[in-house]
């Protein structure tokens, strides 16, 4: 990675790639289960910080999609949550159904919140909010990487925030899995 761009300039081709190879593996989500993997894989981190994590599934909310990668997704967006939190802050987690057969996945902090302006660059790859030089900085690709899954099962991510009153982060996806050509249950892999 050099100056936010895969090195030689390959990051289109690499997205486009990316793309090709991974196709969710549709099936029943369990949201309870999901929710308590994502607790377990941010704990440390957490604890940390010492800031709480509440999972909250609303009842009613139903789901068929890739467990691994919703699973990525929700890390992802936890673990900003997390590092825009203060100490003695709750993240929140939580599942409800949303209009027209659809589920809504939330993260929502009580941290610094997010200024319009990178509101509307915060999806774009290799773009971060986090200083240089500053430990927990990754390389921009998180919320790309959490748009990317949303949209492979046919849904979106949007957040709503207030500079200094924190941010939700919601995915919101079908119930049932989109229909798409060919047999979408199984997981292409590179040869």
């Amino acid at each position: 990675l050099i100056d936010g761009e895969v090195y030689g300039g390959q990051g289109e081709e690499y997205a486009e790639l990316v793309e090709e190879v991974i196709r969710p593996k549709m099936e029943a989500v369990d949201l309870d289960v999901l929710f308590r993997r994502v607790r377990e894989t941010t704990a440390n981190r957490a604890a940390d910080h010492r800031i709480g994590l509440n999972a909250e599934v609303a009842p009613g909310s139903a789901l068929a999609g890739d467990a691994v990668l919703l699973e990525r997704a929700l890390v992802n967006l936890v673990h900003n949550a997390l590092d825009a939190s203060n100490p003695g802050a709750t993240v929140r987690l939580a599942a409800m159904p949303g209009r027209r057969g659809r589920v809504q996945l939330l993260v929502a902090d009580e941290g610094s919140g997010i200024s319009p302006e990178a509101r509307e660059r915060i999806f774009d790859p290799y773009f971060t909010t986090k200083q240089y030089g500053h430990e927990i900085r990754g390389f921009g690709l998180g919320l790309t990487i959490v748009q990317k899954i949303a949209h492979l099962h046919g849904g979106s991510v949007t957040v709503d925030s207030t500079p200094g009153k924190g941010a939700t982060f919601t995915i919101d996806l079908p119930s049932e899995p989109p229909a798409t050509p060919g047999d979408s249950s199984s997981r292409r892999t590179p040869a």
